[in-house]
């Protein structure tokens, strides 16, 4: 599965054969949990832009796009021991 977060576009027409699409996702989402001992903390920043043009060569559903995109995706997961090691 995967998802550029929440967000939406704006999709104009200009002609019958052109139109515009700008797009903006987003999402922050964090999560800590412990398991075997050990202490996760992870992050999780979705942030995504998009400009896009759509032609429409037939005048109907069917269109091409090009355009650019930009992807801001971090994601960040640290772990540690809950309790201090024994010497060994």
């Amino acid at each position: 599965m995967e998802t550029l977060g929440l967000g939406g576009e704006y999709v104009p027409s200009i002609t019958e054969h052109f139109g515009l699409r700008g797009g903006l996702n987003f999402l922050n989402w964090s999560y800590d949990f412990d398991e075997s001992d050990v202490e996760y903390d992870g992050d999780l920043k979705l942030k995504t832009f998009s400009l896009l043009a759509n032609i429409h060569p037939f005048a109907s559903g069917f269109h091409l796009t090009a355009g650019a995109m930009y992807n801001g995706n971090e994601i960040d997961v640290t772990a540690k021991p809950s309790s201090p090691l024994p010497f060994l």
